[in-house]
């Protein structure tokens, strides 16, 4: 795989988040408040028909709407609703995907993959966390924990290892230079991530917890 193909992931310059949520209970929710406090520079973009506003930014009603394309799309919304709303970001020009979902069967995994690569979307998930990218105040993810910028790697198809992981670096003063959930691996998967990091200036160090 080239690593040009996902380098734009890791140093996005706007973010939407389809499926953006004023109600706290929500993933839409989490992920707007974390990039929010993140100090991300560039254009938050919330997605959403519910709202006119999430977390004090103004929200647009659907993907068409968005001033510009997203270098990054975090969708928030239920399995159901992922290809038509992938559909849609390709048809913006967005590019990549992160997609929080779980509980997606192998022929669903199957199709999304399919789709994606239809339509020439990069996917990070789906059943991910998300990515945080410490240096550029990047936190796509679904994380209550949040991380400083270091010199250490972190890639996870597990959750909930990331969450522990998340936990200990912060009680240990331990930073990252990309912490990345990869999920399901429909389409990004460690081999293309470790070409990517072993390139990387700012890591001297790749950790990985893999299921399979």
């Amino acid at each position: 795989m080239s690593v040009k193909r996902i380098s734009q992931f890791f140093n996005p310059k706007s973010i939407a988040v389809v499926g953006a949520s004023n109600n706290a209970s929500r993933p839409g929710y989490i992920v707007m408040r974390n990039l929010l406090q993140g100090g991300f520079n560039g254009p938050i973009m919330p997605v959403t028909p519910k709202y006119n506003a999430v977390h004090g930014v103004l929200a647009y009603p659907d993907i068409n709407a968005l001033p510009q394309a997203p270098d990054i799309a975090i969708i928030c919304t239920n399995k159901s609703t992922i290809l038509p709303l992938i559909s849609a970001l390709a048809e913006q020009g967005c590019k990549n995907v992160i997609v929080i979902a779980a509980g997606l069967s192998e022929q669903q995994k199957a199709t999304l993959a399919s789709h994606c690569k239809a339509h020439k979307v990069n996917l990070l998930g789906p059943n991910c966390l998300g990515l945080m990218i410490p240096h550029l105040g990047v936190n796509a993810s679904f994380s209550h924990t949040v991380t400083r910028p270091g010199k250490v790697a972190f890639i996870s198809q597990s959750a909930a290892v990331c969450s522990t992981i998340l936990d200990w670096a912060q009680h240990k003063d331990i930073g990252f230079s990309y912490f990345i959930s990869v999920g399901d691996c429909v389409d990004i998967d460690f081999g293309e991530l470790l070409d990517f990091l072993g390139r990387d200036a700012r890591t001297k160090a790749v950790l990985l917890y893999i299921d399979n």
